[in-house]
């Protein structure tokens, strides 16, 4: 799941909007207090980044949503 590319997996499946809003509790709790969210086009991106983004927030780390890049 964790790779080199990043987080891999089947949207829905593998990759969904609790594990992304993990993932962003774990990065936030781990010191990083500014973080760049940004995204491709696909349909999936909005509800996981949306999902990133409040994890961050929830642990106290000031987000800058770049969008879709």
């Amino acid at each position: 799941m964790f790779g080199t590319s990043g987080i891999r997996g089947t949207v829905g499946e593998e990759v969904t909007a609790e594990l992304a809003l993990s993932v962003g509790r774990a990065v936030a709790s781990d010191g990083y207090d500014r973080v760049v969210v940004g995204r491709d086009a696909r349909e999936s991106g909005k509800v996981l980044t949306d999902a990133l983004t409040a994890g961050l927030r929830e642990c106290g780390a000031d987000v800058l949503e770049a969008g879709v890049a």
